[in-house]
């Protein structure tokens, strides 16, 4: 420079100042860089270079108004929107961080704005603004426009939740506060304490028409998310069941309340908190009294002791006026010792003294359709009845009169008009099967005999101290095991149940193989094997044509399943179906639950607990109601005058 002095050409001595007030200012001699720079201006005010050099030098310097005062310069000059935008945000957080003049730095922000939305800095630093002035509609109206260039949606939610808290926390306007916390989960589902926040918010308030609607936004949401949102079944329930609240305990809406609990229920069939809500709700409501039936019916049926809900549907009943219904309940109630005076008043006004008097008959339709247990194995049965149809006396095992001591003489006969013989011929008409012989002998009780074909032996014990109804029980359980789909459950025990039936699977599937069972040896696998081959053989000699295809129909239910039967849970689920053809029979619900409470045959695969369960899940059952509708055997309340 003190070579070149003036005779520099213009362009190479603003090249040459600027390089050496660029070099200055990056020294630390602001002074000097300042010089440097003013003597370009000198010579070309109009440099852009110059004058952002010049405001650099000014901000480190902390001259913030001349700073200022450049970069307006500078905005005189700039054409570009991008750049004029930048330098207004540069002017405005000179004016917000180095002198606290907010009103300028919101104008110097806003003025960039008009250039255009580059970026979200001068919005962002206007919103800080009007919250730090406390004027906090005006930082929400910048928070909704950077919710509108935004676009991560937890981003959104986010600046969402800030309105909230504003509306929430500062301006104390709770529906808009709910609004935007609605609008945070909207954005972002996972943040599931914005609904806390609604729910708190809406509460305090009592607005309770908005928190409904909250709670059916957020529903919708769930459900439009579907199998993305984690633990949303578990959500779902939570959201229901406090929607349910609040219809039930708020608003008073009784039918709501029922829905929003019902869609919970069904999602948590095992909650028992809401399963007694909703039987509130459905006693309250007469249009629902059926509903609430079929709730104490399903507790019972789970929790046989509950005896709360026997004297609830009790009283359902005899408001819904169905007498018969009403009865049956109070039968059970007198049977397990819990009935109070009316039930048992009227539970015994309307028992008949004597066994059930059917208009007619069972056959296999009813049978079918209204006795068995709906949990027996229809094709094991008929597997069974088949092979004892086509092997009759051949099937060996069984006993004869003489292994049980009984004689000719012994034989009962059951024309006679005595009470023990009409009511085994009674019970062996109304259940529609073959009458078998009878004979008395040792032992008590009734007996079914595994003899060639089956005989019903009578202790002595039966010809006294017993009313026509208790023999009637007895005798029709007996006799329940003659039906040809349950013969063989008397004959026979589980172990050569497992070899008849396999045998009858290897005769249709040559390629069957006989399952290895834990525990047995090889000698013994051996002789299995050589006793299903020999009943396998009787049965390919005498089974016929028709016989052969029927078998084939019912094995092949288990072929195509790839399973075998539960033998012991088919003889299980025989014994709960003759416990109910022998209830149907006997016609005395009471009297039922005390035989079968001390039934002590041999026989029994059940215990007394699973016995009683199952008469008090049968007798609150439509299938037994439908049954004593069709057989005419209601009880009917004559109304007083």
């Amino acid at each position: 420079m003190s070579l070149a002095g003036d005779d520099l050409e213009d362009d190479a001595f603003v090249s040459v100042h600027l390089r050496l007030g660029e070099c200055a200012s990056k020294t630390g001699h602001s002074e000097q860089a300042t010089n440097y720079l003013m003597r370009v201006l000198d010579e070309r005010p109009n440099s852009l270079a110059a004058i952002r050099q010049v405001a650099t030098v000014c901000e480190a310097q902390e001259q913030w108004d001349e700073a200022i005062s450049y970069k307006q310069m500078l905005l005189d000059l700039l054409t570009e929107p991008f750049d004029r935008f930048s330098t207004h945000v540069e002017i405005g957080d000179i004016y917000n961080a180095k002198l606290g003049d907010l009103d300028s730095a919101v104008e110097a922000y806003q003025a960039a704005l008009d250039q255009g939305s580059f970026n979200k800095t001068p919005m962002l630093a206007l919103v800080q603004i009007e919250a730090r002035r406390k004027n906090f509609h005006e930082a929400i109206r910048w928070l909704e426009r950077l919710i509108e260039i935004e676009e991560d949606g937890k981003r959104k939610a986010g600046k969402a939740n800030l309105i909230a808290l504003m509306y929430r926390d500062e301006i104390g306007d709770a529906d808009q506060a709910a609004r935007y916390f609605g609008k945070v989960l909207d954005y972002d589902l996972g943040k599931l304490e914005a609904f806390r926040a609604i729910d708190e918010l809406l509460t305090r308030e009592k607005n309770w028409t908005g928190l409904e609607r909250a709670y059916v936004a957020m529903l919708e949401r769930v459900a439009q998310a579907g199998e993305t949102l984690e633990k949303g079944p578990a959500l779902t329930f939570t959201l229901n069941r406090n929607l349910g609240e609040v219809y039930r305990s708020r608003l008073r809406d009784v039918e709501r309340a029922i829905d929003a609990y019902e869609a919970a229920l069904a999602i948590r069939g095992d909650d028992t908190v809401v399963r007694e809500i909703l039987l509130s709700l459905y006693e309250a409501s007469p249009s629902r009294w059926a509903d609430a039936v079929n709730q104490h019916r399903y507790l019972v049926a789970a929790e046989p002791d509950r005896f709360e809900s026997y004297h609830r549907l009790f009283q359902l009943y005899i408001r819904m006026e169905q007498p018969d219904a009403a009865w049956c309940v109070a039968g059970l109630l007198c049977g397990l010792d819990q009935a109070n005076p009316d039930e048992e008043a009227y539970y015994h006004e309307h028992v008949d003294a004597l066994a059930a008097e059917p208009s007619r008959n069972l056959d296999e339709q009813a049978w079918n359709a209204y006795i068995i247990s709906q949990n027996e194995d229809r094709a094991l049965g008929h597997i069974f009845s088949i092979i004892y149809a086509a092997l009759g006396k051949s099937l060996g095992g069984v006993k004869s009169l003489k292994d049980f001591g009984l004689k000719k003489r012994d034989k009962l006969d059951l024309d006679q008009k005595t009470l023990l013989a009409s009511a085994i011929a009674g019970a062996t008409q109304v259940l529609g099967l073959p009458t078998p012989e009878a004979y008395m002998g040792a032992g008590t009780g009734i007996e079914l005999l595994p003899t060639m074909p089956p005989v019903v032996r009578i202790g002595q014990d039966m010809t006294t101290g017993h009313s026509q109804k208790d023999i009637a029980f007895h005798a029709a359980k007996q006799l329940a095991y003659t039906h040809p789909t349950r013969v063989m459950a008397t004959l026979y025990q589980r172990d050569q149940l497992d070899q008849f039936f396999m045998a009858a699977f290897s005769l249709i599937d040559p390629n069957f193989q006989i399952p290895v069972k834990a525990g047995l040896s090889e000698p013994q696998l051996q002789q299995l094997a050589q006793a299903v081959g020999e009943i396998r053989a009787e049965l390919d000699r005498r089974v016929s044509p028709h016989q052969r295809k029927e078998l084939a129909t019912h094995i092949e239910t288990f072929r195509s399943e790839g399973t075998l039967p539960d033998i012991g849970a088919w003889h299980r689920h025989v014994e709960l179906s003759a416990n109910h053809a022998a209830l149907f029979v006997c016609g005395d619900i009471e009297l039922a639950e005390r035989l079968l409470a001390r039934e002590v045959v041999g026989n029994s695969k059940l215990g007394r607990g699973e016995k009683l369960k199952d008469l008090v899940y049968y007798v609150l059952s439509d299938r037994y109601a439908e049954a004593r509708r069709r057989f005419g055997l209601t009880v009917y309340v004559e109304e007083s005058s």
